[in-house]
């Protein structure tokens, strides 16, 4: 399974966790020390998720800049007129 279903999965499970008020109070407190590990496994994917994407984000600006300036380097320079005299 590759990292973006398991932030899927664990996105709708912690999104799903509604039920709290039907659990006497020491199924609730399990049901929440559950749901907080959820909560930071969740987080840890998503964080290592973006960290990835923004790597990929900077390595296409790096080689944008690099094509605009070989783009560059290959115009021809024309001076204006009013610099000639």
């Amino acid at each position: 399974m590759d990292d973006t279903s398991q932030i899927l999965i664990i996105a709708n499970a912690t999104s799903n966790y509604s039920f709290h008020d039907e659990m006497d109070g020491e199924d609730a407190k399990e049901e929440d020390d559950e749901e907080e590990s959820c909560d930071v496994e969740a987080w840890e994917t998503l964080s290592k998720g973006f960290k990835e994407v923004q790597s990929v984000l900077d390595h296409n600006r790096r080689m944008i800049q690099q094509v605009n300036d070989n783009h560059r380097s290959k115009i021809p320079y024309y001076p204006i007129l009013s610099e000639m005299t």
